[in-house]
């Protein structure tokens, strides 16, 4: 996916951009605009301020668009480069889902925000961010609307489902519509019947996927006892316990039995 050639023409007119920020002028104005400011005195015309029906514009700005038109090229060229506009976001040159790279200004933003907080760290984000903006694309006539509505309607549905069950029972109070909704989608169980996750992993990672399994496994002191026996001798009370052998939960637990007893 990542193309060099593509993110390199991205990086120069970004770069292009930034350059151009630092460079602008306090008041974005256009290159006639400075050259009619420049030149106002040279235009001499009768009854300046009358306005032409035809064109809607006083005989004085006429002067200076004559003006304009008649000028060399190269003085032309001159202002335009001395009061150039901001160039175009990357996005509106180079199309998002053909040019690896060409993220929206907001994007750029957060990936430079990030850069300066963890630099390290700084071709990785960028990387991430540029692939996970290529997958957030949508495809020109795909039913957009219909997707976000069934990430809606799939949990509506519980909404109804529950109605059923107290059909013809009044007293019966079944939350319904947007609070309902809310309480799916929102108000999730802290204690999840089914607490599991598909988490893919790297080639070559399987130790260390591994040795994160063993860490993240919960152990209780049944779990490494044996045996254990409570004797009740007059006034004394004595608990005896064997503990398991190291290796019969070593695949299973990070600590031996000695560092957690």
């Amino acid at each position: 996916m990542k193309d060099e050639e593509d993110l390199a023409k991205v990086q120069r007119h970004e770069k292009h951009i930034r350059s151009w920020q630092k460079k602008k002028p306090a008041k974005l104005r256009a290159a006639f605009t400075h050259f009619s400011e420049e030149l106002r005195e040279e235009v001499e015309v009768k009854r300046p301020n009358e306005i032409n029906a035809k064109t809607g514009r006083r005989r004085f700005d006429e002067g200076l668009l004559k003006l304009w038109k008649k000028a060399d090229a190269e003085d032309k060229a001159l202002y335009r480069k001395k009061y150039a506009r901001c160039p175009d976001p990357s996005v509106a040159v180079y199309k998002q889902d053909v040019y690896y790279g060409s993220v929206s200004e907001k994007t750029r933003k957060l990936i430079d925000d990030y850069a300066r907080r963890k630099p390290a760290h700084k071709e990785t984000i960028a990387d991430i961010m540029r692939v996970k903006t290529i997958k957030a694309l949508a495809s020109p006539g795909e039913p957009v609307g219909l997707i976000a509505a069934q990430s809606i309607g799939e949990p509506s549905t519980q909404m109804t489902l529950n109605t059923f069950h107290f059909a013809g029972r009044g007293e019966m109070n079944v939350t319904l519509g947007i609070p309902r909704l809310r309480e799916i989608l929102m108000l999730a169980s802290s204690n999840i019947k089914t607490p599991s996750m598909d988490i893919p992993i790297k080639p070559g990672q399987q130790n260390q996927a591994e040795k994160l399994r063993i860490n993240l496994n919960a152990v209780t002191l049944a779990n490494l006892l044996e045996c254990k026996c409570i004797s009740l001798p007059p006034c004394v009370l004595y608990l005896m316990t064997t503990p398991l052998c190291s290796c019969a939960h070593q695949h299973q637990f990070s600590s031996g039995t000695g560092a957690i007893l």
